[in-house]
């Protein structure tokens, strides 16, 4: 754990006591960056998707936020200078309500890596079929999602996979757990459309342009059937701060990673933007 945080603006050792029982309470929403060096990927896509949640919750939008979260950017890298990180790493920043002012603290968690790595040992998936995603206005979103996800991962431990896939309310296959689910077949690459309640991952506003660089052709479908997914060449999943991850196997199918490999590149040179 690193040994400090920022606070207000204002760097606490972790070991300090920040909490009272009631803080818990007034916890808005937390939301992650991943920092590579001195870059911060799909920055300027998460503070424009913090401001949207804000405004859902209708609170105000704290000032770190302002001029495209300049203030915010600057608190992160003092925050990783501070703990030594010249690597990579996660940040993770909560928001908290406090009266008619929010709050928030960033933290930090080191990774050992310069760059976006794909998986080298490909994830073993099935589908999770207890209970259905509904669609709704806030299927999209992290805070709309977070209670199936949780249900999801507590399944995970004994089940002999890595990552289940959800299912919306249509019985189509939409997501993995808090990742976007993208299908590989020939030279055609194909998402899930936010209007089938798939999670809206920030890293999928880089889908296109990786799929025009590579020669791929890429849409977005309602969601994918089992048919789809024995038929596919490859299945990757994808979020801002892993990157790409390969899926070895669905059941009895098994899948290659050759696009995989080519879109991880791409996002590793996309980073900066």
């Amino acid at each position: 754990m690193c040994p400090f945080i920022l606070k207000n603006g204002k760097f606490v050792a972790v070991n300090e006591k920040l909490f009272q029982y009631s803080d818990f309470e007034t916890l808005l929403f937390s939301e992650r960056f991943r920092a590579i060096r001195n870059t911060f990927p799909f920055f300027r896509e998460t503070v424009d998707l913090l401001h949207l949640k804000f405004r859902i919750l209708n609170q105000p939008v704290p000032e770190i936020l302002n001029a495209d979260g300049k203030e915010m950017k600057r608190q992160m890298e003092r925050l990783l200078v501070k703990n030594k990180l010249y690597k990579s790493a996660v940040v993770k920043t909560c928001f908290f309500r406090k009266e008619k002012n929010v709050e928030y603290i960033i933290s930090v968690e080191a990774l050992e890596t310069f760059r976006f790595e794909i998986n080298k040992k490909g994830l073993l998936v099935d589908v999770f079929d207890k209970i259905p995603k509904a669609v709704s206005g806030l299927s999209n979103l992290s805070f709309g999602s977070e209670a199936l996800w949780k249900m999801a991962v507590a399944h995970l431990p004994g089940s002999g996979i890595d990552d289940f896939l959800l299912i919306n309310s249509e019985e189509k296959i939409i997501e993995g757990i808090a990742k976007k689910l993208l299908l590989v077949k020939g030279n055609k690459l194909t998402g899930v459309s936010v209007s089938s309640g798939a999670y809206m991952d920030v890293s999928g506003t880089a889908i296109p342009a990786i799929a025009g660089n590579l020669g791929l052709s890429f849409s977005e479908d309602n969601g994918f059937s089992m048919e789809d997914l024995y038929e596919a060449d490859e299945l990757i999943l994808l979020d801002s701060v892993n990157g790409i991850q390969w899926v070895l196997g669905f059941r009895e199918k098994r899948y290659y990673n050759i696009k995989a490999k080519l879109i991880n590149k791409e996002l590793n040179k996309l980073r900066h933007l």
